[in-house]
């Protein structure tokens, strides 16, 4: 999964993946993460990517929400936890 960032910034991310017919969440990859220049097909872009390792299987015809908790860098060496983002699958 690809994230936006700004240059040089670091992220510690809480990345998870949850079905949405069960309570509890089934998979998760946190860690500090190094935004750099992405580059993609639409264009380039600050960001960074998170890798589910070992990878996850995801099965057919069930729904499935990405909930990522993102530390956004401040000015100072300060930080902030942001909103928990639902992404629906």
């Amino acid at each position: 999964m690809r994230f936006f960032g700004s240059e040089n910034n670091e992220y510690s991310m809480n990345l998870s993946v949850q079905d949405v017919n069960q309570d509890e969440v089934t998979n998760l990859c946190e860690g500090n993460f190094l935004s750099k220049l992405v580059q993609s097909e639409i264009g380039n872009y600050q960001g960074f990517e998170i890798v589910f390792e070992p990878p996850i299987a995801l099965q057919r015809n069930e729904d499935y929400q990405f909930i990522a908790e993102i530390l956004v860098p401040l000015p100072s060496t300060d930080r902030v936890a942001s909103p928990v983002l639902s992404i629906p699958a």
